[in-house]
């Protein structure tokens, strides 16, 4: 992303920094760029991390549950059942005691316990709202995919554009002394 779009935004002069050195577009280039990966990395951290909580809940449900009542064992398409919840919940505010966490604190990359805990309780009452998760994470999945296709294409176009055209590697005139034994 910073190769393609980021070279594009400078070439487009976006930023006005002719005055400023090659050194220092770079290094605002970097910053620009780092700041805007940690942010969305944060974000698709925590959702992550939400989809391995219900994950998690969910393997607990089907084992507490007779397998004829679960739709789709081990699969999306399942649900956060009260019991696969109640355990997760547990187990979470476990986590928190043991390393000595408080509940509601979270960092940049990680939500609180708290949260999570709330997250997984609200998708127990209501199954539909799992099934929506499940697109919601789907359509993460397909937009990173489709960034990195993007972001990649991008970066090999503005390297090829930006490459020195392919230089012969014989020298001039060799080509005539060159001969083929018969």
């Amino acid at each position: 992303g910073l190769s393609g779009p980021g070279q594009a935004l400078f070439d487009l002069h976006w930023m006005r920094l002719d005055r400023v050195p090659d050194t220092g577009q770079i290094a605002i280039l970097l910053g620009l760029g780092l700041t805007t990966f940690l942010v969305i990395f944060g974000w698709i951290m925590r959702r992550f991390e939400r989809q391995a909580d219900v994950f998690a809940a969910r393997v607990i449900q089907e084992e507490q549950t007779d397998p004829s009542d679960v739709p789709h064992p081990g699969r999306a398409g399942s649900f956060v059942g009260q019991r696969g919840a109640e355990v997760l919940c547990a187990a979470l505010r476990k986590v928190a005691h043991v390393n000595n966490i408080p509940i509601m604190s979270r960092s940049w990359c990680h939500g609180s316990i708290a949260k999570r805990i709330q997250f997984v309780v609200d998708l127990s009452r209501d199954p539909a709202r799992t099934l929506r998760f499940d697109r919601f994470m789907g359509r993460i999945y397909l937009a990173l995919t489709a960034s990195l296709c993007v972001f990649g294409f991008w970066t090999m176009r503005t390297m090829w554009q930006a490459a020195p055209p392919a230089q012969s590697l014989m020298a001039p005139g060799m080509a005539e002394q060159v001969h083929v034994a018969p």
